[in-house]
């Protein structure tokens, strides 16, 4: 898991000139405790997201999506934890989407053509996420995002 980790980190930077983020040793530690279910690709969607939240700097457990259970747990089939869980883990999986697009736009200066090429997604695809999570006006013209 460690050198996965680190692979994703580099492959995965904040901006294309930033130095790979760091990971302190808790949230290692909580990836290598965490069953992954979803197998390498689960891991690497972890990491990423982790980037994104951490702003390219250092990646504590609090950029970790396992909420407040221990990372080794397991819930039972069916009951409410599961459900809360899965909740959980769509908003956590939708505010990443929505925070890769907003940064993909930014980085690409609102040309949605190159955003979606960044993204590796179709453009007609890009218009239907920008439109699902109210993101038409962004960034914002004449300044900053």
């Amino acid at each position: 898991i460690p050198a996965l980790v680190e692979h994703f980190l580099a492959k995965h930077r904040y901006s294309a000139t930033a130095q790979p983020a760091a990971i302190s040793e808790e949230a290692l530690k909580r990836l290598m405790e965490y069953d992954w279910p979803g197998n390498v690709r689960e891991l690497e969607n972890v990491v990423e997201r982790a980037v994104v939240l951490s702003r390219g700097q250092i990646i504590t457990s609090r950029e970790l999506p396992f909420g407040d259970h221990e990372a080794g747990e397991h819930e039972e089939e069916g009951g409410d934890e599961v459900s809360v869980e899965k909740s959980f883990f769509k908003k956590s999986v939708a505010q990443f989407e929505k925070d890769l697009i907003m940064k993909a736009l930014r980085d690409a200066t609102g040309n949605r053509s190159k955003a979606a090429e960044m993204l590796g997604i179709y453009r007609r695809l890009l218009y239907a996420k920008i439109k699902e999570y109210g993101l038409e006006g962004y960034p914002p013209k004449g300044r900053p995002a």
